[in-house]
């Protein structure tokens, strides 16, 4: 008899090397399997074959029947044509034993390596099951984070709106007084304005009031000058000069009446020196017992600069066209 290792099973060791209790389960799984549904799977095909004809089910059972009455015969030819010896009877108990041991020996193997497996497979579940619970909690702390990140986020944003609507109303409140103000500065600036006009024409009132007292008296003056004849006398020049054609004068007012305003007179009083009319000394001066101007000339002869002692040398360089004076 050959043998075949056990790994050449997948899955569950055949029916006939399951232990009894194992077969037990086995069939009661299989019983649960067929019976899920109410009903067994031959029974429908118990009914379709009963409402078949006599010939149809003869021609379907006749193979059947020819094939086992041929290996029946097979067989018993078979068992009478090359019936063993005893010792080979024996022999083949003997190969018999030894084969049911190891097979025995490999299906302990078997149940051992299908043990581990399954306590592998208990273990990668668990891991499984472990991972998942540990999935489901970070996905919970995730979510729990994430709804308090949004609170968070929308309270921020409530507060903010909040801030951003009572800062504008502040503002608006800002503005209208603003606008107020605004509007009560133009009323006082125009106010103001009309208090400056009213005074800018006092003030021109006054001014054109002044000019004209002011022309009166001059003209009044120049009257009294004109019938007085002042003029100036006693002119006197320095005897240095201040500057390049200029120099300084003194003279005295003449025909001086005391009724007369003295510096006034000395103002208006003109005066002509080297051919040049001067309108009114720079300064007038009263020493109590006289009146004196002073002028600056600028057309002074004596005063201006020139050149003396000349003498002529040679040309700076041969045909140069320059001389050395």
């Amino acid at each position: 008899m050959s043998h075949k290792p056990i790994s050449s099973y997948s899955g569950q060791p055949p029916p006939d090397k399951l232990q009894p209790s194992q077969r037990t389960a086995r069939s009661s799984e299989q019983d649960q399997e067929y019976h899920s549904d109410g009903s067994r799977p031959n029974d429908c095909y118990s009914r379709r074959s009963r409402s078949r004809s006599p010939i149809a089910k003869l021609q379907t059972t006749l193979p059947i029947w020819a094939t086992i009455l041929l290996l029946f015969l097979a067989g018993f030819i078979g068992f009478y044509s090359g019936r063993p010896s005893e010792s080979e009877r024996n022999n083949s108990r003997e190969r018999w034993k030894v084969e049911r041991r190891n097979h025995a020996v490999e299906v302990d193997k078997w149940y051992k390596d299908q043990a581990a497996r399954r306590a592998q497979e208990t273990e990668e579940i668990e891991g499984f099951k472990k991972e998942e619970q540990d999935h489901i909690i970070r996905r919970r702390e995730m979510i729990a984070d994430y709804n308090e990140k949004e609170h968070e986020l929308l309270t921020k944003k409530r507060q903010m709106i909040d801030d951003y609507t009572l800062e504008e109303e502040r503002w608006v409140q800002k503005m209208d007084s603003y606008k107020i103000k605004e509007k009560d500065l133009i009323r006082r600036q125009g106010e103001k304005e009309d208090i400056y006009r009213a005074k800018e024409q006092a003030w021109r009132q006054k001014i054109a009031k002044f000019e004209e007292e002011w022309q009166r008296m001059i003209d009044q003056e120049n009257q009294k000058r004109e019938r007085a004849r002042l003029y100036w006398d006693d002119i006197q020049g320095d005897r240095h000069c201040i500057a390049s054609g200029r120099k300084r004068y003194t003279a005295r007012l003449a025909n001086f009446n005391p009724s007369l305003d003295g510096m006034e007179a000395c103002k208006f009083t003109p005066m002509t020196l080297n051919g040049v009319t001067y309108d009114h000394p720079i300064s007038c001066e009263n020493t109590g017992y006289s009146i004196r101007g002073h002028w600056i000339a600028d057309n002074e002869g004596v005063c201006a600069a020139y050149w003396e002692f000349v003498k002529t040398k040679d040309c700076t360089a041969p045909r140069s066209g320059y001389r050395v004076n």
